[in-house]
């Protein structure tokens, strides 16, 4: 015999991959909080940016029967009135070799999550902003995600005929991008095309981008994984470009 068992190997790749997926659906049920706290609203279809978490979460699989408990559990125990579960949406902003990082975070501890971003960026030698730079070096744009299959032509038919604001040509995938303020009248136009976009959501686009050499990059690379390491932080965005 060799030693290794089939059952062993099919465990531990088992465990890390539950593993992998807690974490996600764990971020996934606190950004729920947050935004239903965000806009004091639980009403999915009132509430857009709920509705895109909500397809985001179904599309990790994430069983119905768990999010409608989420969202229920505000109208049928608190009189449709929604009672704070101490969980914040916050932004921090943060800078390092001119490069401008914008970090999302879920907390239920303000200086816990602030204290450990503030000593990723000492331990880099960066700078934690005490000012919104969003409005000027990032943008939100609506992003909807088509997948190529022999019909990249007919794609590109619907999106002019969408007139989005960019498009971007991917190996497997072509993202369409529109400026936030027109999510309602895309959504409602894009049902009306035989293709249809395996996936909307909101996303972060540097307009101010910063070009880097390779040993930047790998210290970007560094910094990225030492914060996603914490639970607390549920997205990171820069305006870096490697060459």
């Amino acid at each position: 015999m060799s030693g290794h068992s089939k059952w062993s190997n099919t465990r531990y790749r088992k465990a890390y991959q539950d593993a992998k997926k807690d974490k996600k659906f764990s971020k996934i049920i606190r950004e729920l909080h947050s935004i239903i706290k965000y806009n004091n609203n639980a009403n999915i279809y009132d509430n857009t940016k709920l509705k895109l978490v909500v397809n985001k979460a179904l599309s990790y699989n994430m069983k119905r029967v768990t999010i409608n408990k989420i969202i229920t559990k505000y109208h049928q125990q608190y009189n449709h009135k929604y009672i704070s579960h101490n969980v914040n949406y916050l932004i921090y902003y943060g800078m390092i070799d001119r490069i401008t990082l914008m970090i999302q975070c879920l907390t239920n501890n303000k200086n816990r999550t602030i204290n450990f971003i503030r000593n990723i960026f000492d331990k880099y030698h960066g700078i934690i902003c005490d000012y919104r730079v969003d409005h000027y070096i990032f943008q939100k744009k609506v992003s909807l995600t088509y997948i190529v299959n022999n019909n990249i032509n007919r794609i590109i038919d619907i999106a002019e005929q969408l007139m989005p604001n960019d498009i971007l040509f991917n190996k497997k995938t072509i993202d369409v991008f529109f400026s936030k303020q027109k999510y309602k009248d895309i959504l409602i136009l894009s049902k009306k095309f035989v293709i249809q976009p395996s996936e909307i959501k909101f996303v972060t686009i540097p307009y101010i981008k910063y070009h880097i050499n390779d040993k930047i990059k790998q210290k970007l690379i560094s910094i990225i994984h030492n914060l996603q390491s914490n639970v607390d932080i549920k997205k990171i965005s820069h305006n870096a470009i490697y060459v």
